[in-house]
């Protein structure tokens, strides 16, 4: 048998849109079938309603076999574990569940309560400025469901909902004026109370993407299509780098088993700590600041080639083999630090010992091609003295890339088990990993020490703020090989062969560097009219990233120099605190005074009045009027008589009188006011009038 309805239809609806809201952030980890039992599930629940009716009821048996069933699904899909993909999806399930329960106020309380942790769940995935803007809208629709709840009632109620829409603009006004007062203390607290660390040790493999510590031929190449920002570069001088001079270290990898690269073979990877300022090295020098985005990896990035990096944001650091830097602990936050670069090769950049870069872990088992091929370039790398000239090994083996009509593309296809013979025997076309490894390979066969560097290319620069925007699609990796007389010198094998955009068209040879280039699929009509859109949203991010993200309890030291407090330490904070947020406290608490005498002025001063006389003793029955309260107080106080009677009279004339013209009223409201400062009460009445029990009948004038 049908049940009247509880909830309002208008209601259920404002909740399904909030929940979907709030699983909108999820919607990438999901498996493919989540969307569908989640739909039947509103559509199940929202059916009844529109008729007016309540949903029909299900039992326990019911809600744990689909429970069961929907928890088995996420098991093969395999979408089911502790880290924030696998436990996204099955609360997921659980907060959908919650449909099937809907009864009542309680109940939509709940599931409100479960939706707003699973919005701020979203936020441990990604804080950018979207995803919070998106999380503060979901926020405030979920609170505007239960403000209209309030508002329209219970659907079997007295009371008829006649404009839904109406009620719904109250709600979001009213949530609209809370998240207004709000926001002044949350303000408040961020700056006092900066962010914990929330992200050690949580799994979030498929929040984040970007470079890991290995390469294998197309591991790179899935980036190119990954437009999310890997960091921002801010050159604190006038000069900028040419496209060709960006080059963004990141991790050196040197072992490989002839296919796969990566930092093994037992070597001590840290290197003792060593100035970069002592390299010897020729060129133009730049100083920037890097506000890198979280990828929970430590490594951080530097232009080629670095020469000091001043780590302000990084607590801890290391410096690794290759000359590149890296945090003791993954970067799970936006972290700020600056570094100085200096355009040209490093001639004192030392050789680890404990690495062996001629060494190829393929136990000897190699194409004979490849062995045919590593011997016919040995042959033309011998010098005048027979032995091997490893500049000359460097410029064969260009040429011969050059002359077998090698192409640069973004999708060269699966290479299969063995990707170098592959790619340098049959396929002859790839992206950076596959010229940097086979160049590599090729290098150590001849005999030349060779390793990997695996970084960013070039970045996107921003007219208005002036910064560089390194994406993950600027991902590159590239060969360094070892000069005797010279050092590590890098060879980027992928730049003496035609390139190819995404869509098959030839690249101009001095957009070779450029990555927007080579990823374009074909120009569209609209591309130049968002372009200054996102430009300027791009400008905010930066902000954001640079103000918000990146404050923590450095910058809560130096905004405590600022305000010269830093002598006070940790009570520095919690003086600041006190000083603003007890004020603010008094600031409400008037204003929630005030509201609760009314919002028209002629009530606020009648209110003000009822609480003097209160505090004299004279207190005002809950049923009694203006008028007959000013008597009795007359009585009490013969010498206010006269001016007691003027206010009430006035007070009268505004509240229950015809409505006055602006400038009338201005000026009896300026009356009020007047007779209210000119009324004096030395001291209380001879007798105080003991208001009796609450009366249910409206006051009287």
């Amino acid at each position: 048998m049908d049940r009247p309805l509880e909830l309002r239809f208008s209601t259920i609806c404002g909740l399904v849109v909030g929940m979907s809201m709030a699983t909108a952030a999820f919607f990438d980890p999901l498996p493919w079938w989540m969307p569908v039992p989640l739909v039947v599930l509103a559509a199940w629940r929202l059916w009844p309603a529109w008729r007016g009716r309540e949903a029909p009821a299900v039992g326990r048996q019911v809600k744990y076999a689909l429970l069961l069933l929907m928890t088995g699904m996420l098991w093969l899909s395999g979408r089911l574990g502790l880290g924030l993909d696998g436990a996204g999806a099955m609360f997921i399930v659980l907060l959908w569940s919650k449909l099937l329960e809907l009864h009542g106020a309680r109940d939509l309380q709940r599931t409100c309560a479960i939706a707003l942790f699973l919005v701020s769940a979203n936020l441990l995935i990604s804080q950018s400025l979207a995803q919070c803007l998106f999380a503060a809208l979901t926020t405030l629709t979920l609170l505007s469901v239960l403000v209209q709840r309030q508002l329209a009632g219970r659907s079997r109620s007295n009371y008829r909902d006649a404009d839904p829409s109406a009620t719904w603009r109250r709600s979001w006004r009213l949530c609209a004026v809370l998240a207004l007062q709000a926001a002044p203390f949350t303000v408040v607290l961020f700056l006092c109370v900066p962010r914990p660390s929330l992200f050690e040790g949580l799994d979030r493999h498929n929040a984040r993407s970007g470079l890991v510590d290995h390469l294998e031929p197309g591991s790179i190449a899935h980036l190119a299509l990954d437009h999310g920002l890997a960091f921002r570069a801010t050159f604190l001088g006038t000069t900028l780098p040419a496209p060709q001079d960006e080059y963004w270290r990141g991790l050196v990898l040197w072992s490989t088993d002839g296919e796969a690269w990566g930092r093994h073979l037992g070597a001590q990877q840290n290197e003792p700590p060593r100035e970069f300022r002592q390299l010897q090295a020729s060129g133009t020098s730049l100083t920037y600041e890097i506000t890198i985005e979280p990828h929970d990896q430590p490594w951080i990035y530097t232009l080629d080639c670095p020469r000091t990096v001043n780590p302000s944001e990084l607590y801890q650091y290391e410096q690794q083999v290759g000359f590149v830097w890296a945090s003791k602990d993954p970067i799970g936050s936006t972290r700020i630090y600056t570094a100085t670069s200096v355009l040209g090769p490093a001639s004192d950049q030392p050789r680890h010992p404990g690495i062996d870069y001629l060494s190829i872990g393929d136990g000897g088992e190699r194409d004979p091609r490849l062995t045919a091929l590593a011997q016919d370039l040995l042959a033309q790398s011998r010098g005048p003295d027979g032995d091997v000239d490893p500049a000359r090994a460097v410029a064969r083996t260009l040429d011969w890339f050059r002359r077998m009509n090698f192409v640069y593309t973004l999708d060269p296809g699966a290479m299969g088990p063995h990707a170098n013979e592959t790619f340098l025997f049959e396929r002859r076309q790839g992206f950076c990993e596959h010229y940097a490894s086979a160049f590599c390979l090729l290098m150590r066969l001849i005999g030349v020490p060779s390793r990997v560097v695996v970084g960013f290319l070039g970045g996107e620069i921003n007219p208005i703020g002036g910064f560089v925007d390194v994406r993950n699609s600027n991902a590159h990796a590239w060969s360094e090989v070892w000069i005797p007389a010279e050092g590590w010198r890098r060879v980027d094998a992928s730049t003496v062969v035609p390139q190819l955009d995404q869509a098959g068209n030839p690249v101009p040879p001095d957009e070779h560097f450029d990555t927007a280039a080579l990823a374009a699929s074909g120009h569209h009509w609209w591309s130049a009219s968002l372009l200054a859109v996102s430009n300027r949203w791009d400008y905010v991010e930066a902000q954001w990233d640079r103000w918000a993200l990146a404050y923590d309890q450095d910058s809560l030291a130096a905004l405590m120099s600022f305000l010269h407090l830093g002598a006070l330490g940790l009570a520095a904070p919690l003086l600041v605190l006190l000083v603003l947020i007890i004020p603010g406290l008094a600031l409400v608490a008037r204003i929630m005074r005030r509201r609760r005498f009314g919002r028209d002025a002629a009530t606020r001063l009648w209110g003000r009045l009822s609480a003097r006389l209160g505090r004299q003793g004279l207190v005002r029955d809950p049923a009694e009027g203006l008028s007959r309260f000013s008597a009795r107080a007359a009585e009490a106080y013969p010498e206010q008589a006269e001016r007691l009677q003027r206010f009430a009279a006035d007070h009268a004339l505004l509240h229950y009188g015809p409505a006055l013209p602006a400038a009338e009223h201005r000026q009896v409201l300026q009356r009020l006011r007047r007779e209210l400062r000119q009324l004096r009460f030395p001291g209380p009445p001879a007798t105080a009038h003991r208001p009796g029990p609450p009366s249910t009948s409206p006051p009287r004038p």
